[in-house]
């Protein structure tokens, strides 16, 4: 209906973004950069919570690809806001990431080529956007 002119979808629609499904391929990368313990942390940690720790990702994913389009700069208040949702998304359905961890997770987001394919469905360069975001975001935290 989108693209025959009929009817208008929002980002939210057009992209869902993550599903529980697409983690899956990455936790072998995840067991090989962080280790088995990490991984087995994490899904304890997501088991029967698996749809809330997806819509929690993707609404900030979401919410920068709003705030790019808007202009913001990776510097606004609100996309630091943004930083620290998705940093408590991490430690919450994740494993007890630390700043420096964050940091190098947000150079994931552009340097994988599959983080960034996904990540930019919710707009083009929201995967730069967002890892603009966090490098500021660690940059400005207490070591």
């Amino acid at each position: 209906q989108e693209q025959k002119g009929e009817r208008k979808m929002t980002i939210e629609e057009k992209f869902t973004g993550f599903s529980y499904q697409d983690t899956q391929k990455y936790q072998q990368e995840a067991v090989e950069k962080y280790g088995q313990e990490v991984m087995d942390q994490a899904l304890e940690r997501q088991k029967g919570r698996e749809e809330e720790a997806t819509r929690a990702f993707n609404q900030v994913f979401q919410v920068l690809a709003k705030n790019l389009q808007a202009g913001l700069p990776v510097t606004a208040s609100e996309n630091q806001e943004e930083a620290a949702k998705l940093l408590d998304a991490i430690r919450t359905y994740g494993f007890d990431c630390s700043i420096e961890v964050f940091g190098h997770i947000g150079k994931g987001y552009v340097y994988n080529p599959e983080f960034k394919e996904n990540i930019d469905k919710f707009g083009a360069g929201t995967a730069q956007y967002t890892s603009d975001v966090i490098a500021h975001y660690v940059a400005h935290q207490p070591k």
